[in-house]
């Protein structure tokens, strides 16, 4: 992938004032008083002197938001010391890593980026401390939030939500997602739009059809909750009992796939060599490897008939037990990136296509560079399909964790 501390400058039509006091995305901060739930707290205050911050980053997400946060740390320098420290890691890795910080008391990441794989094991292992209603004179209510966010984002954050319906994360990008199939053409020439076509092309073309480890990709997660949709089950938001025809066909397609990839960007490079012919995909995924050279401008996407989009989104999440100087810090930095200059950055390439989380954030906004590689890029049915099917979000926390577990004992067993 690109460099992703490439922009470092201001996003384009909305300078950013180098002010310390930050104007909360949802209202100021009186503003959000006023409306806070009962059970919310004064958010903690920075500490007189400059802090440092360790970013933990196992979502991709920098490349959506290291714009934002090179703007926030130059902004305050009152606040941080420094640039944060930033260090990225596979998702699954997540609970190893932080669980046993927090319980020796030592917390030193203090903010995590992730997608719904690590958003769903930090709520199932408590990794969390819950933000809203908490820090409501922050962020704002719900309410207040949910008037910001496009819808579509909104139902995502239905996911970050605990069993006492507290929010745990705090979206910070969205997009629609999967499943799609990335495909050779000159290799492929009746693309299959059915879950049973494609089954009937893998198995005439045994090994040339792969998808990632669902834990671990976001074209594999959307292609695995897609399928319920498409072959009729009785229930796609419920993996334990609702995914009879889907584990069926799952297991069907698993007898081509010699091998299942542990990341996305190794069935991207698997596409590029001829490896294999036929991948699952994303808006985001294909438009963004397209303009960093991964896979040639001329491979083809093609949707599944009658499709559910299975959207997909990033979140902030701040670990248990950070003094409480830090989290101010962490706290008014995710509060930055709800800005609306902040998320045009979202855009990047396409990488999450189209990207912001807040509604009313035009491509026109992003930087110049973005705007020319997504215009070139962008498969052109993309914007049509978006508007054409609906939209569901993915499956909660603890069916996650169930499917993602389900899936490597009896689909991939021996196969990753």
């Amino acid at each position: 992938m690109k460099d992703i501390r490439r922009r470092t400058g201001t996003v384009m039509g909305a300078a950013v004032s180098l002010v310390a006091v930050v104007v909360s995305a949802c209202g100021s901060s009186s503003a959000g008083t006023s409306t806070a739930s009962a059970s919310a707290v004064a958010y903690p205050t920075p500490g007189s002197s400059p802090t440092s911050l360790n970013i933990l980053d196992i979502a991709g997400n920098l490349q959506l938001s290291a714009g934002a946060i090179t703007e926030f740390a130059n902004a305050h320098t009152n606040w941080l010391s420094g640039q944060p420290s930033e260090t990225t890691a596979a998702a699954p890795t997540l609970v190893s890593k932080l669980q046993p910080e927090e319980q020796s008391g030592n917390v030193t990441t203090d903010l995590v980026l992730t997608g719904t794989d690590g958003l769903a094991s930090g709520i199932v292992n408590g990794l969390w401390d819950p933000l809203i209603p908490k820090y409501s004179a922050l962020f704002g209510t719900a309410s207040d939030l949910k008037a910001k966010y496009i819808p579509g984002a909104w139902n995502m954050m239905s996911l970050a939500q605990d069993a006492a319906k507290n929010y745990e994360c705090v979206e910070l990008d969205f997009y629609p997602s999967g499943p799609l199939l990335a495909y050779n053409p000159a290799v492929v020439t009746d693309p299959p739009t059915t879950p049973q076509a494609l089954l009937a092309w893998a198995q005439a073309n045994p090994g040339k059809f792969e998808y990632a480890d669902p834990a671990n990709s976001g074209p594999g997660r959307t292609f695995v909750q897609g399928l319920p949709y498409l072959l009729g089950d009785s229930n796609p938001q419920n993996p334990q009992t609702g995914w009879t025809k889907t584990w069926a066909y799952l297991a069907q397609l698993g007898q081509t796939i010699p091998k299942y990839q542990t990341g996305t960007t190794a069935t991207m490079k698997d596409l590029a060599d001829g490896t294999v012919d036929m991948i699952a995909t994303t808006t985001g995924w294909d438009l963004s490897e397209k303009v960093n050279g991964t896979i040639p401008a001329n491979f083809k996407v093609t949707n599944f008939a009658k499709m559910t989009w299975v959207n997909d989104a990033q979140y902030a999440c701040v670990p248990k037990g950070l003094p409480k100087a830090t989290e101010a810090v962490v706290l008014q930095l995710i509060n930055w990136m709800l800005r609306p200059q902040e998320q045009a950055y979202a855009y990047d390439n396409g990488y999450f296509y189209p990207g912001p989380a807040m509604a009313n954030v035009a491509l026109t906004q992003a930087p110049a560079q973005d705007q020319t590689e997504i215009n070139q890029y962008k498969y052109p049915d993309f914007d049509t399909w978006i508007k054409e099917f609906p939209n569901a979000v993915q499956v909660t926390a603890s069916n996650f964790t169930y499917f993602t577990q389900y899936w490597k004992q009896n689909i991939a067993a021996g196969k990753e």
